[in-house]
């Protein structure tokens, strides 16, 4: 089940096929009802084909996996697919357990940079920036332009056209 999500993620990711990503994602959950980065995978895809009550569903299952790594990876595609529903301020809380697990990586900084633009959020934000500038490849000082542009991006990614706009 695991090569064939493997393979399901690179039809979503590298091929923009999310329609087959579904299908080979379904077949590895067949094959193990257990495998949640199936679910995940599975969920991701859904949301890119604006199937977002099959997307929440795949998500919240995969949130129930006990290794932190494989549940946050399912926690930030939920919190995408918020941001892809205009759902800002719910998107942050829910992104915000990655923080309260320990991670503080580039991607999830920039995720949770943009549901805070999103929602009006400027303390949590700034306080994104300072995280970001802890990181060895953000230079002191650069953090809020380096998380504003992100959050544009990362909007953009997520059809959030407007809301890009607004922070340009």
């Amino acid at each position: 089940p695991y090569a064939l999500t493997s393979i399901a993620s690179k039809l979503r990711k590298r091929l923009g096929r999310p329609d087959l990503a579904i299908t080979v994602a379904t077949v590895a959950i067949k094959k193990d009802k257990e495998c949640h980065a199936a679910y995940t995978t599975r969920g991701a895809a859904n949301s890119e084909m604006e199937r977002y009550e099959a997307a929440l569903s795949d998500f919240l299952y995969a949130e129930g996996d006990k290794r932190v790594k494989s549940r946050n990876y399912a926690i930030a595609g939920h919190t995408k697919l918020l941001i892809r529903q205009s759902s800002f301020k719910p998107a942050l809380d829910i992104g915000w357990q990655i923080i309260n697990s320990g991670s503080r990586s580039k991607s999830i900084l920039y995720l949770l940079a943009a549901a805070a633009k999103g929602a009006g959020d400027e303390e949590r934000f700034k306080w994104l920036v300072k995280e970001a500038e802890k990181l060895p490849e953000v230079e002191q000082g650069s953090g809020e332009v380096l998380l504003m542009r992100q959050s544009i991006k990362v909007l953009i990614e997520n059809n959030q056209f407007s809301m890009a706009e607004k922070l340009l």
